[in-house]
């Protein structure tokens, strides 16, 4: 998979993340403790917060708004998780800044998928300097990551997060 296809899949998968909003509460927030400790709100509350980050930032190397390292490089960890498209659950922790609010307002939630779309079509209109950027910012598990990187992980992450959610509403449990 290229730029394109990741930008491309992620977009769905924010989709996918808008549908689950619109759920009631009751399948929305259930938690499924066998499965995580999150509920589908949480996970895609944590989503938003990490991908905000990480898409700002991208977009910040592309335009040129901010510098950032040339230095450092992917761990082998980074690599192969990139690579395999897959999280192993259970492995990592989140780090604080991104694990879910108490309380997540899911009109504020939408809006901030919606503004992480918008920022995607940013990243779209410089997929030539998203290619070929050598800046990196660091991933505190996989080490430095250029925005190609970056743009994968993305996806990588959105994923898996929604894997679990597709996990928990499939389940019978209350």
């Amino acid at each position: 998979m290229g730029i394109e296809s990741d930008l491309r899949r992620t977009r769905q998968m924010y989709d996918e993340m808008q549908g689950v909003l619109g759920l009631p509460p009751e399948s929305r927030e259930r938690v499924v403790p066998r499965i995580s400790a999150w509920s589908p709100l949480q996970q895609i509350a944590h989503v938003s917060k990490s991908n905000r980050w990480i898409i700002s930032s991208v977009v910040a190397i592309l335009t040129g708004r901010r510098e950032f390292e040339t230095q450092g490089s992917i761990k082998p960890i980074g690599r192969l998780v990139l690579r395999s498209g897959l999280i192993p659950r259970g492995v990592g922790k989140s780090p604080s800044v991104a694990r879910p609010d108490d309380l997540i307002s899911t009109e504020r939630l939408t809006e901030e998928l919606r503004q992480q779309l918008g920022n995607m079509g940013h990243i779209h209109d410089h997929l030539e300097a998203a290619k070929s950027s050598r800046q990196t910012f660091e991933h505190p598990y996989f080490g430095h990551l250029n925005p190609r990187q970056w743009i994968r992980f993305v996806r990588v992450h959105t994923n898996h997060h929604l894997k679990i959610v597709s996990e928990i509403l499939s389940t019978e449990e209350l």
